[in-house]
């Protein structure tokens, strides 16, 4: 007999043994030993199934896990940088000197420069999503801010360029100059600026 196979309880044996010939017994192990392969089959089945859900399962999660990282590390990025002039001394900025610098409400540097600042069009994305992050406002908004600053003769909006290499040719010509690019731009005529909080 083998390890698969599972013998009767003891009270069905002695049942057996009491009531049965031996040929009916020769039955009732047999019959028993194929229940009991059957129940072990079952169960390795069982087991097996349950390991391969498992095994999905933890799969499925470590994708997830890695999509989410994947997600939140191109999130923490802005889609664009801020730059400078290359003698400008700043490397960091928070965003609230970054906004009233590109909105003319700090016309000077702490080390006395003209600040001259320079937007890309109104179309542009980098510029939307430039907006959101600086100003916490729309494009549409910031446009609005500049008409009342017109029309109550305060000041005149930055210079509006279309190309990220326009905007870093205005700021490498101009000292006291800031701007901002595509995040993926790169040059080395301007000096890119953190952006501390």
């Amino acid at each position: 007999m083998t390890s698969a196979q599972v013998l009767p309880s003891r009270t069905s044996w002695r049942s057996h043994l009491s009531s049965s010939g031996d040929g009916r017994l020769l039955i009732f192990l047999a019959v028993g030993a194929t229940g009991g392969i059957r129940f072990r089959l079952s169960r390795l089945f069982n087991r097996m199934k349950n390991s391969l859900l498992l095994s999905i399962l933890v799969g499925a999660a470590i994708v997830a896990a890695s999509t989410m990282h994947a997600q939140s590390a191109s999130q923490s990025r802005p889609g664009f940088k801020i730059v400078t002039h290359p003698d400008n001394p700043f490397s960091s900025l928070t965003r609230a000197q970054i906004s009233n610098f590109l909105l003319k409400k700090k016309s000077r540097w702490k080390n006395g420069w003209q600040v001259d600042p320079v937007d890309l069009g109104s179309r542009s994305s980098v510029r939307a999503e430039m907006s959101q992050l600086i100003h916490e406002r729309s494009v549409a908004s910031i446009k609005n801010y500049w008409q009342r600053q017109i029309f109550s003769g305060n000041n005149t909006p930055p210079p509006e360029l279309e190309t990220d290499q326009e905007v870093v040719d205005f700021v490498k010509n101009n000292r006291g100059s800031i701007g901002y690019v595509s995040g993926g731009f790169s040059s080395d005529e301007v000096k890119v600026v953190n952006i501390s909080d």
